[in-house]
């Protein structure tokens, strides 16, 4: 869990990184097209095909009453060799 708020964490940093270089291009009055030269980004993938889906039906089926965050607690433990 500490993982990914770390990543959470760095992803904002980031984001605010590249607001800043928005401002800066901005400030400097560069007027070329920005949106035309972004690379293409790819998507994270945390969870296998249908893998969260199939954790939660086997988790509900157990029988146990959970709330949604049992089930946000348990799902590190769970997919903890997907996620590197």
């Amino acid at each position: 869990m500490g993982e990914m708020l770390a990543l959470r964490e760095r992803q904002g940093e980031l984001h605010n990184d590249l607001e800043a270089l928005d401002r800066t291009l901005d400030t400097l009055g560069y007027e070329g097209d920005l949106e035309a030269r972004q690379p293409r980004q790819y998507r994270l993938v945390i969870f296998a095909r249908n893998g969260l889906r199939q954790f939660l039906l086997r988790e509900l089926r157990k029988g146990e009453p959970l709330s949604s965050r049992n089930l946000a607690d348990d799902l590190p433990r769970d997919f903890s060799s997907t996620v590197d």
